[in-house]
């Protein structure tokens, strides 16, 4: 231990050494080929809290790194509340992506509200913008003509646009990220739930440039059976050609299990089931 210690402490006095420039090319590098690594240094941008590594966080980074590759280009992920998801999937993946490519692909972020999705349409703009990583990633540049806070385009023809049921679209994307579709409150109305899954299966996943190569990315906590994940997974498998991973937050995450008896690709980790109507949802966890 002693020994890794001192190794730690010469390389720390090593990199203290380094030109500033050099210092920043050398991160640059490697956070641009680690998800995990760029969302634990980024993380100040976009939030007070404290930085906790969890193993739930790794998997899902795992397969936003793989959809980022080329890998997978169909993926659903359910999360409970409150465990960062959307600053993952809706901000620094998005942010960490740009790095990579130059900013060169175009990307459609759609929330249940108006509020959310300006809210981490800004926080987007804020993180490219933000001296960190300007810094480290200097050729992403946004347009000073097209910044807005629902929209922004950078200076190599990528663009980031947030929308929201019932909103204006007309563009299209190289990636679709549809973080919390539902409205808590309508999920128990057929109703309103049907029109979000309409807006999102007959308007938004219309908006790829090429359905074949560019990526959809759909991520919500899970509150009904018939939410649009529960929809997408009993669609057949030709239609979607989606992969699923259910994220344990509280406990450590086993391997995924691949089910391909079901109608498409399922990678599981178990969470509670939803429950169909309202204030039943502990009932059913106790099993009364």
């Amino acid at each position: 231990m002693k020994s890794r210690e001192l190794f730690t402490e010469s390389l720390d006095a090593e990199l203290r050494n380094l030109p500033t420039p050099t210092l920043c090319a050398v991160a640059a590098e490697l956070l641009s080929d680690d998800l995990e690594g760029y969302c634990r240094e980024a993380w100040h941008l976009v939030e007070s809290t404290e930085f906790i590594p969890a193993m739930y966080w790794t998997a899902m980074c795992e397969w936003l790194m793989d959809v980022t590759l080329g890998r997978r280009n169909r993926v659903t992920i359910t999360v409970p509340p409150r465990h960062g998801k959307s600053t993952l999937i809706s901000v620094l993946w998005p942010t960490w992506e740009w790095a990579r490519n130059h900013a060169s692909n175009k990307w459609i972020f759609a929330s249940w509200s108006q509020d959310l999705a300006i809210r981490d349409s800004v926080r987007r703009r804020a993180v490219i913008e933000s001296s960190w990583y300007q810094n480290l990633f200097p050729q992403v540049q946004l347009r000073s003509d097209y910044n807005l806070k629902q929209e922004f385009m950078s200076t190599n023809h990528g663009a980031m646009f947030a929308c929201w049921p019932g909103g204006a679209l007309g563009r299209g994307a190289n990636r679709l990220v549809i973080d919390d579709p539902h409205a808590p409150a309508d999920m128990w109305s057929d109703t309103e739930r049907e029109s979000t899954i309409n807006f999102v299966c007959g308007s938004l996943f219309s908006r790829l440039d090429n359905p074949g190569r560019d990526a959809i990315v759909v991520c919500h906590s899970r509150l009904h059976d018939d939410d649009l994940i529960g929809q997408l997974r009993n669609r057949p498998r030709e239609e979607t050609r989606s992969e699923q991973r259910n994220v344990e937050a509280t406990e450590p995450a086993p391997e995924p299990v691949l089910a391909p008896e079901l109608p498409y690709y399922v990678a599981g980790y178990p969470l509670p089931l939803p429950c169909n109507r309202p204030g039943g949802c502990r009932k059913a966890m106790r099993g009364k």
